[in-house]
């Protein structure tokens, strides 16, 4: 009988463990707001292309992921300061982020601020020429605004970050005359 309660007492024991590391995990992910990704691409065109596919509504649409539509709220689209209503949309999914651009370096740099209902997101996109083509680092820093939505941020980061290499990767092959 001593070594049935042994055994026991040992898997007591483990299963207590594993609830507390659950329960750690928990309060981590509940307490962490703030989430990055880092994604980077070489294309095979110059900066001036790229831009132009990063910058204008319609170079939007042909590469940017889950985005329908973009409809100019304030100031002109593509520039500083300007803000836009993005019309998103995955499987049957439909959602609305405000976005605002916050600075324009023209073939270098883009900075945006993104509002949705869950999350904001601070996007920085830089271009550097390199070798006829162009080097593009896509950062985007997200804040999650609820309880909810910081227990699912990691399945949402990878996610996330999984469209955003796809939609690079169409960016590249429209950029490069495809």
């Amino acid at each position: 009988m001593r070594q049935g309660t042994s055994v026991q007492r040992g898997l007591l024991v483990a299963l207590l463990l594993i609830l507390a590391a659950a329960a750690a995990a928990v309060a981590f992910l509940f307490h962490r707001e703030v989430w990055r990704i880092d994604v980077e691409s070489e294309i095979a065109a110059p900066p001036a292309q790229v831009f132009a596919l990063l910058a204008t509504r319609e170079g939007r649409l042909a590469w940017e992921p889950d985005l329908i539509d973009i409809a100019p709220l304030t100031g002109s689209s593509g520039s500083a300061g300007s803000t836009q209503l993005l019309y998103m949309r995955h499987d049957r999914e439909h959602w609305q982020i405000e976005e605002r651009w916050t600075r324009v370096l023209p073939e270098r740099r883009l900075e945006l601020e993104r509002m949705g209902a869950r999350t904001v997101a601070y996007l920085v996109v830089t271009l550097q020429a390199e070798d006829g083509g162009t080097h593009l680092r896509w950062r985007e820093i997200r804040r999650y605004e609820s309880a909810v939505g910081r227990l699912l941020a990691p399945l949402d980061i990878h996610r996330r970050r999984n469209r955003i290499e796809a939609g690079l990767a169409r960016l590249a092959y429209l950029a490069e005359g495809g």
